[in-house]
């Protein structure tokens, strides 16, 4: 009997300007078409989804980059995202060269701080603009090997099932990998960031606090820790220290 409970995902399209990312977001959150957006709106939509037969929660950022400065905001989505979906256009070369530079930057952010894994997903849009192509699909693939991520082209007029197949498959191996394998809980933290503040208090919070915060999670046993006799001073001393090399352990 497969578990029931709701696995939350964040995905962020991100890519130059026309690349089409809105059209890919609106297409796999309410399954239409719609060939026009405000080019300086970014949102995050959300949408529940069946994926290998669990329910996941599915939350969407659609990004907006500036042409002239790639380094913009760009914490707001490296340090929120499990999945990285790099979008450029397949009739625009200049847009293949700025999907590289996205690529080059999630590489350099330091995800060792973070519990969870992290996916990138390559994606040549507009593929159905074949007679005005000037990336070829050889030339993405080569790409997105160089930088370990996977690889698809397809377009936003296609069919809701191509289109969710694609953004579906960094997040099958999530998946995968979240429910063959023991591992912390993905979403003790909602950033890299929060991992790095939290690492930096080390040990000198209380137990109470460990315990709060879900960095250490150890069974509770009333029992052994209730008095079965009176000690000496010398004694508690010891029973202490007990106690808190049973925590270090």
């Amino acid at each position: 009997m497969q578990s029931s409970k709701l696995i939350e995902l964040h995905v962020a399209l991100i890519g130059m300007t026309s690349a089409g990312k809105s059209a890919l977001a609106v297409k796999y959150i309410t399954r239409r078409f719609i060939g026009e957006y405000h080019a300086e709106l970014e949102d995050t939509y959300c949408r529940q989804d069946t994926i290998l037969n669990h329910p996941v929660m599915v939350w969407l950022m659609d990004t907006v980059e500036s042409s002239h400065d790639i380094k913009k905001d760009a914490m707001r989505y490296l340090a929120w995202a499990d999945v990285y979906v790099v979008v450029y256009d397949v009739t625009s070369q200049l847009s293949l060269q700025y999907a590289e530079k996205l690529l080059h930057q999630i590489t350099q952010h330091e995800h060792s701080l973070c519990m969870r894994s992290h996916k990138t997903l390559l994606v040549g849009n507009k593929c159905d603009l074949e007679r005005y192509r000037q990336v070829r699909e050889s030339d993405g693939e080569r790409l997105a090997k160089r930088f370990g991520a996977l690889f698809a082209e397809t377009s936003a007029v296609e069919d809701y099932q191509r289109v969710a197949a694609v953004i579906h498959r960094p997040l099958n191996q999530i998946i995968t990998e979240r429910t063959t394998r023991r591992s912390p809980s993905p979403r003790l933290y909602n950033s890299d960031s929060e991992v790095q503040t939290q690492r930096n208090k080390g040990f000198s919070v209380s137990l109470k606090n460990v315990t709060r915060s879900g960095t250490l999670r150890r069974s509770k046993s009333p029992k052994s820790l209730e008095p079965q006799h009176k000690f000496s001073i010398g004694t508690k001393s010891k029973a202490g220290s007990k106690l808190l090399k049973l925590f270090h352990n």
